[in-house]
């Protein structure tokens, strides 16, 4: 457990937040609640320096909460404030959290980080724009016309599984006829929709939020040839190596952990050196010399 002590202008819209506070609430219904109350404090006569204050120790507030952060102070008007991370929450009866238990904490988090992405005024727009009905081919279309149905997908698959077995395999083969294409700035002949955001708008389907990552990116649709307009059932993407993944790091010897459990650190370090080296060699940066970007010093 932790005890903070914010530092925090005194007014109603405070008062009201350590009232809701003292009752140590679930930390969904204190997220929902602090959503609400970020939007009125645009309504409250404050400070300018009183109003950045309070919003950023809200919105501090509510990120935890939606992770599965608890909060509670002991009474209204207390200015100490109790936080308890979601893997050290215990039940009653229980002498630790379990396992299952952190990762429905941990997909509840990104589940609302996903929610939260949604909700972004821009990304609503796309996703209104996506879904606004559009004539090609002489019919009006929108992307989810490429969403099958997934009870009536459900229904087809137990017809062809009740089937007699020497038909079986010929049925389930013409049910679904997978295949990847490539999602491109190019647009959909099916629905003249581009092909990049009919990616996008599958994307937010996931629980996941949707984060970009440096370096190369290749996305993929994954479509059913057996059905009209050759609907989308997967995603998929291919892209460079994730900066930093601790049980990579830590199995292939990059981290700090792992150095300092290597029974030979130095010929490791050394090991890190000379790749490290021979990946800046690779980089072409005649260009960069050239322009006067860098100087060959620099690259030495």
């Amino acid at each position: 457990m932790y005890e903070l002590t914010p530092k925090l202008p005194t007014n109603a819209a405070i008062r009201r937040l350590w009232a809701v506070l003292a009752k140590a609430p679930l930390p969904t219904v204190l997220a929902d609640y602090l959503r609400g109350w970020l939007g009125m404090l645009n309504d409250e006569a404050l400070p300018h320096a009183d109003y950045l204050r309070l919003r950023v120790f809200g919105r501090v507030l509510m990120d935890l909460a939606s992770q599965g952060w608890h909060f509670s102070c002991t009474s209204e008007g207390a200015t100490i404030l109790r936080a308890l991370s979601p893997d050290t929450t215990v039940r009653p009866g229980q002498s630790a959290t379990l396992p299952a238990e952190v990762k429905q904490v941990l997909r509840a988090s990104l589940v609302a980080n996903r929610d939260e992405q949604l909700r972004d005024p821009d990304n609503q727009r796309f996703i209104r724009r996506m879904e606004m009905p559009r004539r090609h081919a002489g019919r009006m279309l929108n992307v989810r016309n490429l969403l099958v149905n997934p009870r009536t997908l459900a229904a087809e698959l137990q017809t062809c599984l009740a089937a007699p077995e020497a038909n079986r395999a010929e049925l389930i083969g013409s049910l679904v006829q997978p295949y990847l294409q490539l999602a491109t700035e190019a647009t959909d002949e099916h629905t003249g929709l581009r092909l990049l955001d009919i990616w996008r708008y599958c994307r937010y389907t996931w629980s996941l939020p949707f984060q970009t990552q440096p370096g190369r990116r290749m996305f993929y649709l994954v479509r059913d040839a057996a059905r009209p307009l050759h609907p989308i059932i997967g995603i998929g993407a291919l892209g460079s190596a994730v900066v930093q993944i601790t049980v990579r790091d830590e199995y292939v010897g990059w981290s700090v952990k792992s150095l300092q459990n290597c029974a030979d650190p130095t010929s490791r370090l050394h090991a890190l050196d000379l790749e490290l080296a021979r990946a800046v060699d690779e980089i072409f940066a005649e260009d960069f010399v050239e322009e006067g970007i860098l100087e060959l010093a620099e690259l030495v």
